[in-house]
């Protein structure tokens, strides 16, 4: 029987609970914590990968730099969200960037323990394989959307990525400010604010004091891709969101019925 309380880390992730007793005692044992600032990295590029990383509370922000040394702002994560599992099955080193946004409470666990619970725990395996698969969801979306669509559809999914159970989301509201969003997807705070309320007026989501709520997933994803084709029509993202939306939706109820 399994009378080891939860940690108060555990209780947003998706994987704890799947653990059997002694797993459990092992894992909460060698977890260790850290505090990160404002600003500050939670891991560093070029340095060997020792932990799987939780973020308790707090958000960051990942980048990458090419290699012509342009910054690529390309995810985020929050509060319940974990990241490096694949850099550590590899056994391999940091590759990109992840800077706090917020003051963040890290949760490491010990490289040899992640791999002794990959190896023997078959629940948390399939549980690795669904992170892996999200994030190579993310990423493949990131690199099929990376053309300039305009403010609307860079914040449309800035929003996307944050409300993804693999960044920590749990439905609900979001409590996430427009100055966020904006170091995020790199606009500034008014250009976001303007964003958010198109989107809030077409019905997608609603807007609280520090929190953003998402009404109609299917609508941003709509939002994302007719403001992205507008701008590269040479037209006005919002002008375009009447017909175009309407057809895109259309389509999307038309795919739905044949699933």
């Amino acid at each position: 029987m399994n009378d080891l309380k939860t940690p108060e880390w555990a209780r947003r992730s998706g994987w704890w609970a799947a653990l059997r007793a002694g797993e459990q005692r092992r894992v909460a044992a060698e977890m260790q914590f850290r505090e990160i600032d404002v600003g500050q990295p939670l891991v560093t590029p070029g340095a060997p990968a020792e932990h799987w990383v939780g973020v308790v509370s707090g958000l960051a922000r990942f980048t990458a730099t090419t290699a012509s040394g342009r910054s690529l702002a390309y995810s985020s994560v929050g509060s319940g969200g974990w990241f490096g599992e694949g850099t550590l099955m590899r056994r391999g080193i940091w590759r990109y960037q992840v800077h706090a946004l917020r003051r963040c409470e890290l949760a490491l666990l010990p490289r040899d323990t992640f791999l002794w619970l990959h190896e023997r725990s078959l629940p948390f395996g399939r549980y690795l394989l669904r992170q892996l698969n999200d994030r190579l969801e993310l990423m493949t979306l990131q690199v099929l959307d990376d053309v300039p669509g305009g403010s609307d559809a860079l914040v449309a999914r800035t929003l996307r990525h944050l409300f993804h159970p693999l960044n920590g989301a749990c439905g609900g509201a979001l409590q996430v400010t427009q100055q966020e969003i904006g170091q995020i997807c790199g606009l500034s705070r008014q250009r976001v604010n303007l964003a958010l309320q198109r989107l809030e007026a077409d019905g997608v989501l609603r807007l609280r004091y520090g929190e953003v709520e998402i009404v109609d997933p299917r609508g941003l994803r709509r939002w994302e891709i007719v403001a992205t084709h507008a701008v590269q029509q040479g037209g006005d993202p919002a002008g375009a969101r009447g017909d175009e939306a309407q057809q895109a939706a259309d389509c999307g109820a038309a795919a739905a019925g044949g699933r």
